[in-house]
């Protein structure tokens, strides 16, 4: 492949989306609405340092917001801080003939608004188990983690056709 050819390859860039596509992380944005601002922040940095494994701290985390309405957790995408330069990468990107994506340990009640506005090409995230308009302290599905990631950008980039070596995962 000569190197014009491979400049024409198609590639795929992955974005993580807490403290990366956005500067904030929404399960605090959503914990301030149920007053367990604190208390989710510290099971986080607990995560963060290796104490909990990532699976063990959402469950924990999303146990803390039961009983915040779906209206409330809609209403976080409004107050979600864009990375800066982030559009302009999208924008570039696609210029140069390539997908951009998001997959991540947040929710799709906040990224679905997100990668639609950001004209990202796909984007993957956990769900908040939802009843009567309420959050219920589960998460629905399975859980997007470490593992899942790997998989995800796996999948996309035979999805697209991208060869694995012409991928880039930004984040955690």
């Amino acid at each position: 492949m000569t190197s014009g050819t491979a400049a024409r390859a198609p590639f795929l860039v992955l974005l993580d989306v807490d403290s990366t596509l956005i500067e904030d992380e929404v399960i605090e944005l959503i914990a301030d609405y149920a007053g367990v601002t604190a208390e989710v922040t510290e099971v986080t940095e607990r995560a963060m340092a290796g104490e909990l494994d990532f699976e063990e701290s959402l469950r924990h985390r999303v146990a803390l917001l039961e009983g915040v309405s779906a209206a409330d957790v809609a209403s976080v995408v409004d107050r979600v801080v864009v990375t800066e330069g982030v559009p302009e990468l999208v924008a570039g990107v696609h210029d140069a003939g390539g997908y951009i994506a998001a997959v991540s340990g947040g929710f799709h009640e906040i990224l679905d608004e997100l990668g639609d506005r950001l004209g990202l090409d796909r984007w993957r995230a956990n769900r908040f188990e939802i009843s009567d308009g309420k959050l219920t302290g589960r998460v629905s599905g399975p859980i997007i983690g470490r593992e899942a990631k790997r998989e995800t950008l796996l999948e996309w980039a035979e999805e697209l056709g991208v060869d694995p070596s012409r991928t880039v995962a930004i984040g955690d």
